[in-house]
This record gives C-alpha cells, sequence and structure tokens, in this order.
C-alpha cells in the first residue's frame, strides 16, 4: 500500500521543517519538504534528507540489549524493565531520588519527549542537567538586555532591511531556509555583511566580508558603539523612550580605543566606522549565530552586539531586530502540565556542560543515569573525563537508535522509534514560527518504543503512578492549549500538518520589554558585575592557533550512522600560512594537541582560512575519538553554556 503522511523534523535546528513521508508497503521510501509552507517551501538539508536512511538503516538496534562482559545480549523488555527497576530502587533506597540522573539534550525533539520528565517527578525528582552546551550564553545575554530574546518574522527582514549583517551564522549549513528571504532582500537592494572568523558560502554573495580574530566579536562591537556615539549616529528619541542606561555606556567607553579594539580584531579601523555607518542609516537585521557566544565573554559578546542595534536605533522597527532566538513562544505551552502532570518536584541541577565533572564529585552519588537524546561521549567536552563520569555510575541507560560512542559505558541499551514511527510535535524556540505535526507514518520497527512508552512501562513496574498513562495526542493538545483554545485550531494543526504561532512580525514593536524596568537595558553595570566583559584572550605560548569546533554539513552533529557522506577520519583544515610552516599538503597526517588532549587527523587545505585559525567538524565519533578529546571543559559567563571555542591547539606532523 502506498501513502503520504504529514510529518515534522525533529531535528535540533533552526528551520524546524515540515516534511511528507512517502510509505510503500509500511517502508518510508522518501521524505521531502512540504511545498505549501511557507519556510519549508519544498525543500529540506541533507540532514532531514537522511532520516530516511536512519530509519532503515540495518545498523539500528530494533531490541533491548544489555551489557554482558564485554558484549551485547539481546533481552526481553520484562527483563529490562525488572533489572533496572530493582537498580533504580536500590538508589533510592540508599540515597534518595537526586541518585537519579536524566541526561538528555535535543539530538530528537518534540514535545513528547518531554513529557519523560514525567517519570521522574514521579520518583519525587532527580538530578536533571540545565544550561546548554550550544546557546545558553546568548539567551541570557538578551535576557539582561530585552527580558527575552525575540526575533521578527523573517518577512519582514526581506520587506524591509536596507542593510543584513550576518554575524558569526553559517546560514548555508545550519539555516538553509533563511537564505531565500536573504536573497530576496538582495534583489530589492539591501546590502549584505557576513562576519565570521571562517569562510562561508555566503561570502560569494556579501557585499563585504569581515574575517575577525576568533572571539573578539564582542570587542569590535564595542568599537562600533564607540564610533556611533563619537559621530553622534544615535537614535536618542527610541533610547529616551525605551532604553536604560546609555550614560553608563558612555561612561564605559570613555577610555576605550578603536583603533587598539582593531588591531585585537584584527581588521582595519576603517572597517569598524564603515559598519557603524551602516548601523546609522538603518533599517539592519543582524541574524546572530550561536558559535560566537561560544567563549568565557560570550555572553557579554551577545550583549555588545545588541547594544549596536538599541543605540543605532535598529530596535523595534521593521526591517531591523538582532535575531538570536523566538523565545516569546514559549508562553503558547504550557510545560508546566508537560513535564510534571501538575506534580512538580525538587530536582538537583548539573550544567549541560560540567554534567561529567558534577558527577565525580556529587554527593549524593549518581547511581542509575538516563541517556537519551544526546551522546554525551561525542558531544561534551573534554571526553576522557566523561569517560570516567560514566565508568563511575553503578548503572547506565543508554535510549537511542544507534550504538555510540556513550553506549561503549552503557549496561543497557533500550531502543527508541524515530520520528516516522511515533506521534509528536515539533515546536522551537530558535527561529521559524511555524509548529508542525508529526504523524505516525509507519509501525515502529522490531520493538523500538517511543520514549515516554519506555518510561511509562518502567514506571508500570515500579508501581509509581498514572501520570504517564496517556495517549500523545490528548497530551500535546493540554500541553498547546495556551494557544489552541479552540479544538477547530486543534483540528486545523492536525489535518494542515502546520500552523504558525501568533508571534508578531517585528519584535519589540511596541517598545515595552519584559526586563524588571519594562525597558530594554544597554551592555553596562549588570553585564560587568555578574559576567566577564568582552574581552580578548592572550595566546597561549605552546597553542599558538585557534580551534574551532564546528557543525558538521552531511549530519546532525554525532548522528554520523547511514550519513551521506561518512568521514573515516577526522579532518583538519588549514590555510596556506599553516600549511606553509607546518610543510604539509593535503592528505597529510599529523597530531593536532591541546592542553587537554590530542587526536591524529587528515589535513586539507583551505586558501581562505585565517593563518590563526584551524577548523573541525563536530560528529566524527570512532570508539572515543572525537574532538572533544581536545576540548577543555569551559564555561560561559552568562547562561551555564559552554566556552568550547576558547580551545587553542597545536598542530605536529605525523
Amino acid at each position: 500500500m502506498n501513502k503520504t503522511v504529514h510529518t515534522a523534523c525533529p531535528l535540533d535546528c533552526y528551520d524546524a521543517c515540515t516534511m511528507i513521508a512517502h510509505v510503500q508497503d509500511d517502508v518510508v521510501v522518501r521524505v521531502e519538504g512540504r511545498p505549501d509552507h511557507p519556510i519549508t517551501r519544498g525543500r529540506l538539508c541533507t540532514r532531514g534528507y537522511h532520516l530516511v536512511n536512519r530509519t532503515n538503516s540495518p545498523q539500528r538496534v530494533t531490541m533491548p540489549q544489555k551489557r554482558v562482559g564485554e558484549t551485547w545480549q539481546t533481552i526481553s523488555w520484562e527483563q529490562a524493565y525488572t533489572e533496572i527497576a530493582t537498580e533504580i530502587k536500590r538508589a533510592l533506597s540508599r540515597h534518595g531520588p537526586y541518585a537519579m540522573m536524566n541526561s538528555y539534550d535535543y539530538g530528537s525533539s518534540g514535545l513528547m519527549k518531554l513529557a519523560c520528565d514525567r517519570f521522574f517527578h514521579m520518583l519525587g525528582g532527580c538530578t536533571e542537567t540545565v544550561g546548554s552546551i550550544c546557546w545558553a550564553a546568548g539567551l541570557a545575554a538578551q535576557e539582561y538586555d530585552f527580558g527575552r530574546s525575540e526575533s521578527h518574522d523573517p518577512q519582514d527582514m526581506a520587506d524591509h532591511a536596507h542593510a543584513i549583517v550576518v554575524w558569526g551564522r553559517n546560514l548555508a549549513v545550519t539555516n538553509v531556509h533563511q537564505l531565500p528571504f536573504l536573497q530576496a532582500a538582495k534583489q530589492r537592494g539591501a546590502k549584505l555583511i557576513v562576519i565570521n572568523p571562517l569562510p562561508t558560502p555566503l561570502d560569494a554573495m556579501a557585499d563585504e566580508v569581515i574575517s575577525l580574530e576568533p572571539g573578539t566579536d564582542g570587542l569590535m562591537a564595542l568599537a562600533v558603539c564607540k564610533e556611533l556615539i563619537a559621530h553622534d549616529w544615535i537614535d536618542r528619541d527610541w533610547l529616551d523612550a525605551s532604553a536604560t542606561g546609555y550614560e553608563e555606556l558612555v561612561a564605559t567607553l570613555a577610555d576605550y580605543s578603536v583603533a587598539e579594539a582593531a588591531a585585537a580584531c584584527g581588521v582595519e579601523q576603517s572597517t569598524i566606522r564603515s559598519l557603524a555607518e551602516i548601523y546609522a542609516h538603518g533599517p539592519v537585521a543582524t541574524i546572530l549565530g550561536i558559535g560566537l557566544q561560544r567563549h568565557a565573554g560570550g555572553g557579554n559578546t551577545i550583549r555588545a552586539i545588541d547594544a549596536v542595534a538599541m543605540i543605532s536605533g535598529n530596535i523595534g522597527r521593521p526591517g531591523s531586530g538582532v535575531h538570536y532566538a523566538n523565545r516569546h513562544a514559549l508562553p503558547y505551552v504550557d510545560w508546566d502540565t508537560l513535564q510534571t502532570a501538575g506534580d512538580p518536584q525538587p530536582h538537583r541541577q548539573f550544567a549541560r556542560t560540567t554534567q561529567a565533572h558534577d558527577i565525580l564529585t556529587a554527593d549524593p552519588p549518581v547511581e542509575v543515569l538516563f541517556v537519551s537524546r544526546t551522546n554525551l561521549v561525542g558531544q561534551l567536552p573534554d571526553t576522557a573525563q566523561t569517560i570516567r563520569a560514566l565508568q563511575s555510575v553503578r548503572t547506565v541507560v543508554v535510549i537511542d537508535h544507534f550504538h555510540n560512542a556513550t553506549s561503549q559505558y552503557a549496561d543497557y541499551f533500550l531502543p527508541a522509534t524515530t520520528v516516522f514511527e511515533e506521534e509528536d510535535v515539533m515546536f522551537t524556540t530558535m527561529w521559524n514560527p511555524y509548529v508542525g505535526y508529526a504523524h505516525q507514518a509507519v509501525p515502529a520497527r522490531g520493538e523500538s518504543r517511543p520514549d515516554w512508552v519506555i518510561f511509562r512501562d518502567l514506571a508500570r513496574v515500579l508501581g509509581l503512578g498514572s501520570s504517564l498513562e496517556i495517549e500523545p495526542r490528548a497530551v500535546i493538545r493540554q500541553a498547546l492549549a495556551p494557544w489552541l483554545a479552540q479544538d477547530e485550531d486543534f483540528e486545523e494543526l492536525l489535518r494542515v500538518g502546520y500552523k504558525r504561532l501568533p508571534l508578531p512580525g517585528v519584535a519589540y514593536a511596541s517598545g515595552v520589554f519584559t526586563t524588571s524596568s519594562g525597558k530594554a537595558e544597554l551592555y553596562a553595570g549588570s553585564a560587568l558585575r555578574d559576567g566577564q566583559p568582552a574581552a580578548a584572550c592572550a595566546v597561549p605560548t605552546r597553542y599558538p592557533y585557534h580551534l574551532l569546533t564546528i557543525h558538521p554539513k552531511w549530519q546532525e552533529n554525532s548522528q554520523g550512522q547511514e550519513a551521506p557522506r561518512v568521514q573515516e577520519t577526522v579532518q583538519i583544515e588549514i590555510g596556506t600560512e599553516i600549511a606553509r610552516f607546518h610543510h604539509l599538503q593535503d592528505g597529510d597526517r599529523v597530531t593536532v594537541r591541546t592542553s587537554t588532549g590530542c587526536l591524529s587527523c587528515t589535513v586539507s587545505i583551505n586558501q581562505r582560512l585565517r593563518a590563526d585559525t584551524v577548523k573541525m567538524e563536530q560528529g566524527f565519533s570512532r570508539g572515543s575519538d572525537s574532538v572533544n578529546l581536545l576540548v577543555p571543559m569551559l564555561t560561559s559567563d552568562l547562561g551555564q553554556g559552554s566556552a568550547q571555542y576558547d580551545t587553542w591547539c597545536n598542530i605536529e606532523k605525523a
């Protein structure tokens, strides 16, 4: 039987695409983007198309497994539940609920994944992970500045921006559906400025490319502020009506040298002045990426860029804005009911970035660890410490589709269904203002089960109660009740497969903000009290090169199984200056060494790379080998985020 089914992409991504799954005889054979969707427009990225291969892969694990010595043994769900329940009871009796740890991220998204949290509330609490290895510093920064992070509708940029500054985001890899809106703005005459220490495909269509030293974005933003102030390119009416802290910002920058900042950033002083003039003659839409806040001063870097937009009048008007996230979507979901079923319990919190260290030093200790939707060994900084943490836990349970670097240190592997085999709804606060409904397209493969079913059945064995005796559509309906109050609205979402959130086309257009003052609060005293100023880092003598570990193009982070281009070895990209200094050619083998570890890599020479920067893609994993062997466990100034881009390395020819 052939059919098509409306579904949605579960990958943690700006675009959150809606899709059509083509099914033949209960097998998904092809997937495509919804051609009628205002964002997807019939296209998916490589990773979206790759979901079919992952679902149908012969490498996929579809039966519960238990580690026996050095091998995996297939067991029944009954045995898995009984033995895991015994370990949970032991941990609870010895140390209480904090001995249970729930470590997850967003490798597979959906509201029903969050309903799994109910299990740990039924236990009386647990140890949970908070913060982010991804974007937490920037979110915290914009909470300081605006109350929460809000972006404009992408069509607003296409229709109204006079200039677009893409600052630290590689749209062609991480946000491909933004490109048509950018191209529409360009065709209308808007200028495009790309700011990035790495070359990107977007450079070819840019009017100007600013390649600055990694980690100096905040310095340059403050220099732009200084130029705006010096030339009186200030929107005083907006500042008087809608902002606080301008005089403090002026005082903070009194002794600030634009010339010194330009030298530290590795750009010309005229470049900074030109950028200031562009902001002065807006509207300018600033599109921020995640990488530029992955530094020790990352949160304050975002605050400095926000300040550029604020003082130049590029907040709250069509065609402007600092586009980082869409957190004004949060109130449209009843998160508390979704995750706790009305029974919230106290939790001990470990930061996602430092959770390995926190496990090793925990009191009471972590005795049972559930890992889902993440690959801790492949994705956390300081791989060696992560492995020690996993080895210190008595019972580790991994819920996933494939064995990975983390499951090497697990005791049980429980097979989860993929997005095509379950019902869910994809709700994102990153960029796309649409919610997509994922209807189940095919039966579960083997004995795979949705995450919430795994926890429901475990709760039954433990006799925990009825909070997970649920039906997905009813839970989704309840979670979306703050938005879709009428049944006909929810039925429309089910029927059409997507629906736009009622977010304003222009963020902060009212001039009222959700800060304590009700106004936008400029980069000034609060930033310096609570975090680090945006400052350049000293270069470690032994490690002269910035190491940037970026998102891979062909797979979602470490989800490399069945990827269209599987790396056989770790690839390192270097510029011609570094290659010449170390006498290297394409294909040579090198050892990349940092203060944290070393890794053998294959060289690829990119003539467009800076002479002080080395580029590696995340995601490669052979055993425990991954780029995170090289990355120290550093945290950002704000938001319990990761400062993984403050990694310095050296290269040794093999």
